[in-house]
């Protein structure tokens, strides 16, 4: 499966909320081979990417190496599926999401993204 690109999120749940789209603007992703930029506001974070591609759901680390969460791994599964890419992300804890939901407990991002044009 082939992530590179830059991708724009279409639908943004976090926390269980959805997150209003003049927000979800501020959100993107780039991917390079297994390098990456996530932006969620102002200031990206940036790092590599280790994927797990033979678990189900497929995994995911995000290892930031610069931006606000520097030096955290982010925990997470993804999925390809009609065109949009599909990552859950966990940024409060070790614990790798098992399903593609937010909730208020599980405090997960659940992104549905789309490439860029």
């Amino acid at each position: 499966m082939k992530l590179d690109g830059i991708w724009e999120p279409v639908e943004v749940v976090l926390v269980g909320e959805e997150i209003p789209a003049d927000l979800t603007a501020s959100i993107s992703l780039s991917v390079t081979g297994n390098h990456f930029v996530f932006t969620i506001g102002a200031e990206p974070n940036k790092g590599t990417l280790h994927y797990f591609p033979y678990t189900v759901p497929m995994g995911i680390d995000m290892m930031v190496e610069s931006g606000p969460n520097k030096k955290q791994t982010l925990k997470g599964i993804y999925k390809y599926s009609g065109g949009f890419l599909f990552i859950c992300l966990n940024f409060f804890s070790e614990e790798r999401p098992k399903k593609f939901s937010s909730t208020k407990e599980n405090k997960f991002y659940n992104i549905r993204f789309k490439r860029a044009e």
